[in-house]
């Protein structure tokens, strides 16, 4: 019949169309388990090609993905999408313990449980004490700290000496610069060249060694004398530090926490540059080993003490610590330097800390 005749046509129509659409995919390069994707954006729905990364739908089962670089990553140009997070990136990571107090000691990344123990010690160490007694203790690598009235200020004496010519070396003063001792500038109290003629000249290095290696006041007053404080002030301020200093008062007032901030910034400048090696050679090698170092059992130091007499009383120690595990430790007291049991004291908080520090 003639419905009959008209559906075949159809049927053969169709067909045809069929056969047509597969040729035309194999021709234009598709294949026939893709499944194109068309996506419409308008106005602020716009994909940005240059930052947007494209998937075929139609992945092989196995595919291997390419490693991202480690310049790719610390440059900041790779970035997880929203929807890219792997297990590994998802996984949480604890944060870092806020500094906090734990009995009368001011803790930074430590926890209880780590330091329950020299914080008994070091309590009972300071509770005898008939001074006042500040101490600050920094892991280098990881930067945890503990202090025990690390706020309290004391006449910094010697101490200050370190940072100074740390600033003066760090700022590019001539080391090969010459300056003349002339006679008012000799000082009483420790160093070598209040005993040297005046008109001997010395070259700003060499006063810098004599700073460090023999706390000699003289030859520090050669250096201030010449550079003045304003820069070093400027510097302590961007440190964070609350000392400051000028030529009516060169020793200033200085804190425990404060000198573990300088001395921590002396150790960041000898660990990247090799115009510091004078700075630590001295400290390492200063004629003043009774105080930090007595507690160390022969383990290197470079570390600047100081101590005043008189209307002020201060015996303090302030350095750097060349364990295994290097670390910071600032021992500052009122201790008279020139009686007392002081000298004890620090053989057993060095000691104690460096028991610490070692078996961590």
């Amino acid at each position: 019949s003639e419905e009959f005749r008209m559906g075949k046509l159809s049927v053969a129509v169709m067909l045809t169309l069929t056969a047509m659409s597969l040729s035309s995919c194999s021709i234009f390069g598709f294949e026939e388990t893709s499944v194109p994707v068309i996506a419409s954006h308008s106005g602020e729905d716009m994909i940005d090609e240059s930052n947007s990364r494209f998937y075929e739908l139609s992945k092989p089962e196995k595919e291997e993905s390419k490693p991202f670089s480690h310049d790719e990553l610390s440059s900041g140009e790779f970035s997880l999408g929203e929807n890219e997070l792997s297990e590994e990136a998802s996984v949480e990571v604890s944060e870092p313990l806020e500094r906090y107090s734990y009995k009368k000691f001011m803790v930074n990344g430590f926890s209880e449980g780590e330091i329950s123990d020299i914080v008994s010690e070091l309590t009972d160490i300071v509770d005898s004490a008939d001074a006042h007694i500040s101490i600050y203790y920094e892991d280098i690598a990881t930067g945890n700290s503990f202090s025990y009235d690390g706020a309290r200020t004391y006449k910094a004496g010697g101490v200050t000496m370190a940072p100074y010519v740390k600033y003066l070396t760090a700022n590019g003063e001539n080391s090969e610069e010459t300056l003349t001792l002339k006679a008012y500038q000799k000082q009483n109290g420790s160093g070598i060249l209040k005993n040297v003629a005046a008109g001997t000249e010395y070259t700003v290095a060499q006063l810098i060694d004599y700073v460090l290696r023999y706390s000699d006041n003289t030859a520090y007053k050669m250096l201030y004398d010449r550079f003045g404080f304003d820069g070093f002030n400027g510097y302590c301020e961007k440190l964070g530090v609350s000392l400051r200093m000028s030529a009516a008062d060169v020793w200033s007032d200085l804190c425990a926490d404060d000198a573990g901030k300088l001395i921590r910034d002396i150790y960041d400048f000898s660990s990247q540059n090799n115009s510091a090696a004078i700075l630590t050679d001295a400290m390492v090698n200063t004629s003043y080993t009774y105080l930090i170092p007595s507690g160390l059992g022969g383990i290197a130091s470079a570390h600047k003490s100081g101590y005043m007499s008189g209307r002020y009383k201060a015996l303090h120690d302030a350095g750097i610590v060349y364990a295994k595990k290097p670390y910071i430790v600032i021992i500052m007291t009122d201790f008279d330097p020139l009686g007392g049991d002081g000298k004890n004291f620090f053989t057993r908080i060095s000691s104690k800390i460096k028991s610490f520090a070692v078996s961590r």
